[in-house]
């Protein structure tokens, strides 16, 4: 984390702590024990918190939408900014942070900013556009928690690691300069 000069970090879990400058920030990994999570609002060094672990994902957290919204109400009492969960990159992560998003409003639940994961290989104007789309649906500021330039599971994964550093470095520089982009890790 120091390495890197990052602003923030985080690792799956609600226990850490700053890293030098770098801010810790909690993610509730599953709709487990919620307790701990809303006594985070206590400590003095947390001003934010992030939902759940792609939830539309089998091999995640693995969730229903009703179950994610019972238990972020529980989330809400810390006080902290709160992030929506981060789905998955495709259809069915979309399916579900809509389902989530069109609940949330309805029970007058706040969102503070939407959290996403986005691991396909595009350009950085692909990138931008299918985070523009999310915010533009749902007017708050993205955090990117987890992308990269392709993935080892993803059909057009890049040929070399040249390539892909090459091509996260595109999608960084887009990120730089968008505006509704809060934080990318």
């Amino acid at each position: 984390v120091e390495a890197l000069n990052n602003s923030w970090h985080y690792n799956w879990g609600n226990d850490g702590e700053a890293i030098g400058g770098a801010e810790f920030v909690p993610n509730q990994w599953s709709g487990g024990s919620v307790a701990k999570a809303i006594s985070l609002g206590e400590r003095m060094d947390i001003t934010h918190h992030m939902a759940f672990n792609e939830p539309d994902n089998e091999d995640q957290s693995n969730m229903t939408v009703d179950t994610a919204i019972e238990k972020y109400e529980y989330l809400l009492a810390s006080g902290l900014r709160l992030g929506s969960p981060a789905n998955t990159d495709g259809t069915k992560g979309a399916t579900w942070r809509d389902e989530f998003m069109a609940k949330a409003e309805e029970k007058g639940l706040r969102v503070d900013y939407m959290v996403v994961h986005y691991y396909k290989k595009t350009t950085p104007a692909g990138f931008y556009n299918w985070l523009k789309a999310i915010y533009d649906k749902w007017h708050r500021p993205i955090w990117i928690k987890e992308f990269n330039y392709g993935a080892t599971w993803v059909s057009n994964k890049p040929a070399t690691n040249q390539e892909a550093s090459d091509g996260l470095e595109s999608y960084i520089n887009k990120l730089d300069e968008t505006s509704f982009i809060e934080r990318y890790a």
